[in-house]
């Protein structure tokens, strides 16, 4: 290991040790001799530490001549000062996990340090964590048996969150496609990352390197099988992405991506590669420098800046339908009769959900009546209802004149009404999969 996974692709606190000069307490006025200290640490660290030799050069000497130029003597509040200072590093490369913070209370520092506070925060980060479920905010099971997997974070990996990934794919084992949704994703822990990245890989694969600029050293990455994997390693994957996407999300998505081992979904990620670790530049000011960057095997590069580019471009509220419908298609030209056939019936009822038929308001009211028990109102002015003997009630989709869909998650049932020229012949019929109900007749 050549750095502490908990730097991996989030910024954590790191004290700095050296011959770095300070101010006075934060608190006082910014002046520009505390300024100036404030970029000569600074440019300092990055040259140091940045990623980039070259990058981390120009960026010091830009904010210097920003410096001697009068460009930063209006800013005379601290925070400003962070912000303003963010700005224009990224102004020189827009390196999206590099940052300068203030803290208003840099006297806490020393206390936050101790051994007892460093345990509280790991304490509290431990409960954060559980109470957020480990990122995993929601797992479901589909029409069509396909496996659904909202991670809204990669948490550090440990026996409560293993447990807790083990748990949810374990309760999908039986799925026939797996989506994952990372659209609220924005990062988390590397070793989670290639913890879940394991179970879609059959064999020991290498899935990429971080080389460490600073030791001129390579952290090389690879996927460690377990016994899931010989379920998951041939369940198809879906990732949906958004443009919020950042960072640890991305890497999955990237690496699931240059394997071949996923369809990715929506839009354009963020493009936040670099691992980042946070280093005090005194005075309450402190920086967050990526240190390292990722190599991926197969494309010898990463997402920074570029981000991870869909497969399948569309916006991120569309991003699950899409999906969705992708895979009812590829399932409907499946050479399996059964599994062909019950994919057509699903994409039919999915599309003619997101796509209705238009009735005008006197087509409607003609539906409405009792069914023998079974109750079709018009309510909310244009909209029909569909309530049983049992009082199930659920809203109706039209998708021709007289035929109608369930607007129910796991109901596929049609309502046909044939309206003959006798009285009492106006019936309504149930349709499942081709198989129809007796009628029922309107009175």
């Amino acid at each position: 290991m050549l750095f502490s996974k908990r730097t991996l692709l989030t910024a954590v606190a790191v004290s700095l040790s050296g011959s770095l000069s300070f101010t006075q307490p934060a608190r006082q006025e910014l002046t520009l001799a505390a300024k100036k200290i404030v970029i000569d640490n600074l440019s300092r660290l990055l040259l140091n530490n940045y990623i980039f030799a070259d990058t981390a050069f120009k960026m010091a000497n830009y904010i210097k001549l920003q410096l001697t130029t009068g460009k930063y003597d209006r800013t005379d509040k601290s925070a400003d000062f962070a912000v303003r200072l963010t700005t224009d590093l990224r102004s020189v490369y827009n390196d999206k996990h590099l940052s300068v913070e203030y803290d208003a209370n840099p006297e806490n520092a020393a206390a936050q340090s101790s051994y007892i506070a460093q345990a509280a925060k790991l304490m509290e980060a431990a409960e954060t964590a559980r109470q957020q479920n480990y990122g995993f905010s929601k797992t479901a099971v589909l029409n069509g048996n396909i496996g659904y997997i909202a991670l809204n974070g990669f948490f550090d990996l440990n026996d409560k969150s293993s447990q807790t990934v083990n748990s949810a794919f374990d309760l999908l084992r039986n799925v026939n496609t797996l989506i994952i949704d990372l659209r609220l994703n924005g990062g988390g822990q590397a070793d989670m990352v290639h913890y879940i990245s394991s179970l879609f890989l059959k064999e020991r694969t290498h899935l990429n390197d971080f080389y460490v600029r600073k030791t001129n050293t390579l952290q090389r990455n690879w996927s460690a099988p377990r016994a899931q994997s010989d379920i998951w390693g041939n369940v198809p994957l879906y990732i949906l992405v958004s443009s919020y996407t950042c960072s640890a999300a991305e890497e999955f998505a990237y690496d699931m991506q240059c394997l071949h081992r996923a369809v990715i979904v929506g839009e354009v990620t963020q493009g936040a590669a670099h691992p980042a670790e946070r280093l005090s530049i005194g005075n309450g000011f402190s920086v967050n420098i990526p240190f390292a960057r990722p190599i991926n095997p197969v494309t010898k590069t990463n997402w920074e800046i570029c981000g991870v580019k869909p497969d399948i471009s569309v916006k991120a509220n569309k991003a699950l339908d899409e999906a969705i419908q992708i895979i009812f298609q590829r399932q409907a030209a499946s050479s399996d009769s059964l599994t062909s056939k019950n994919a057509k019936w699903l994409y039919f009822i999915y599309k003619a959900k997101h796509h209705p038929y238009k009735l005008n308001l006197q087509s409607l009211k003609r539906f409405a009546g009792n069914y023998a028990g079974n109750k079709i109102t018009l309510e909310q002015g244009n909209q029909l209802f569909y309530t049983s003997s049992t009082d199930y009630k659920v809203k109706l989709i039209a998708i021709s004149k007289t035929t109608f869909l369930l607007d129910a998650e796991f109901d596929n049932r049609e309502l046909i009404f044939h309206y003959g020229k006798k009285e009492g012949s106006d019936k309504m019929y149930f349709n499942l999969d081709g198989s129809l109900s007796a009628g029922f007749i309107k009175y």
